[in-house]
C-alpha cells in the first residue's frame, strides 16, 4: 500500500514510501521495465498456533529487554494471532533473522525463533550494560572474595600487524 510520496523529481521519477500488508514470495524476476519487477505468490500460514507457555516466555523476555534498555515502546497484545511478527517488529534484529521469520509459515515455530532472538538480545543488552558500568569506573573492577575476572590487555607487536590483544586472567585470593 502506498503510504506517501516522499519526492517527486522533475523527470517524473518518484521516491515513495510503501507499507506491506501481506506476505509474498518472489517467484520470478522480470525485466520488462527500467526498474525491478517480479512475479509473486502469497504466503499463507499453516494452522499451527503458538503454545501459551511459549507466548508467556516471549512476553517475559520482551518485558525484561524493555526494562533493561529503559525503552518506552508499548508491548504488543499477547493475544495477537501473529504475536511473533509484532514482537520482532519492536526489537532491532538482524535482517537475516527477520527474513527467516517472514519465511516461516508456522506461528508456533516463529514464536520459538522469537524467543531465541529475544533471549540473545537480552544477553547482549546485559553485556553492554555491564561493559558500560565497568567503563564508568575507569577500568577499576572490584573482584570481591576469591573472584576471578578476565581482562583484555593491549600488547604492541613488532611485526607488520599494528595491534595484538592478549587475554589474561587475574584472580584474587582470600586470606
Amino acid at each position: 500500500d502506498l503510504v506517501t510520496v516522499l519526492d517527486a523529481c522533475v523527470r517524473g521519477r518518484l521516491n515513495i514510501l510503501v507499507e506491506g500488508s501481506e506476505r509474498f514470495r518472489l517467484t520470478e524476476l522480470t525485466d520488462c521495465r527500467s526498474f525491478n519487477t517480479g512475479l509473486v505468490t502469497p504466503i499463507d500460514d499453516v494452522e499451527d498456533p503458538a503454545e501459551r507457555p511459549a507466548v508467556d516466555e516471549a512476553i517475559r523476555l520482551f518485558d525484561a529487554l524493555r526494562e533493561l534498555t529503559e525503552s518506552e515502546v508499548d508491548p504488543p497484545d499477547s493475544g495477537s494471532p501473529q504475536l511473533s511478527f509484532e514482537l520482532a517488529a519492536k526489537v532491532e534484529l538482524p535482517a537475516d533473522d527477520k527474513l527467516a521469520l517472514l519465511a516461516e509459515t508456522s506461528e508456533r515455530l516463529r514464536m520459538e525463533l522469537v524467543q531465541e532472538l529475544l533471549s540473545n538480545a537480552l544477553l547482549t543488552a546485559q553485556r553492554v550494560r555491564r561493559a558500560a558500568e565497568r567503563a564508568s569506573t575507569n577500568g577499576k573492577v572490584d573482584l570481591g572474595q576469591g573472584g576471578t575476572i578476565l581482562l583484555w590487555q593491549y600488547r604492541p607487536r613488532r611485526s607488520s600487524t599494528p595491534t595484538d590483544c592478549a587475554r589474561t586472567s587475574r584472580s584474587s585470593t582470600s586470606s
